[in-house]
């Protein structure tokens, strides 16, 4: 969803929002599927943070700073494609739209009420899901049969079930999940 080109807007703390991505998707892995660790999403970002500053040969800042750029990645903004969907979701009685996320409730919260370009449509999301209760991260089979339980959906009827998301991980799983009947989409 989100289409930052930055994070931050100090010229001499702006970390491609590409490479950050990339390595919160690298410790993700690490932590979750080699190691077996969970740890939050905010404690992975920001850690992601303090290893794509270094790869980009940016001094660490202070923890002030490191909180203002935290703050700015909750509220990216979203992609082009993203506010046409979401008008027509409004719109639409037929779907039952949900947020679902490896982030925190809290940095999920934050970038759907706090985002210039979500926050007009914080209305349309009938709920907001993360992997916290689960402490597991996608794709991981049991944080989509988390969603599942979430939207009142047995593992049989999961099928039902269609997951939009921007990220490879999702769309691969979720059509391995529907080919076994698993999850839509």
């Amino acid at each position: 969803m989100a289409g930052a080109s930055a994070v931050g807007d100090s010229e001499s703390y702006q970390v491609p929002a590409v490479a950050m991505h990339g390595m919160i998707l690298k410790t993700v892995l690490i932590a979750h599927l080699i190691l077996q660790q969970y740890v939050s999403f905010s404690t992975v970002t920001r850690r992601s943070l303090h290893h794509a500053l270094s790869e980009n040969n940016i001094p660490s800042p202070s923890e002030e700073v490191v909180t203002y750029l935290m703050s700015a990645y909750n509220t990216l903004s979203a992609f082009p494609d993203v506010t046409p969907a979401l008008e027509r979701l409004l719109m639409s009685s037929s779907v039952t739209p949900v947020v679902f996320s490896n982030g925190t409730q809290r940095m999920v919260s934050d970038s759907v009420h706090r985002s210039p370009d979500l926050s007009p449509y914080s209305k349309a999301f009938e709920e907001i899901i993360t992997v916290e209760e689960v402490q597991k991260f996608k794709p991981h089979p049991d944080v989509y049969y988390h969603l599942a339980k979430k939207m009142k959906r047995s593992k049989e009827s999961m099928g039902e079930i269609w997951l939009v998301s921007g990220n490879p991980f999702d769309v691969v799983t979720g059509k391995g999940c529907r080919d076994e009947g698993l999850l839509g989409g």
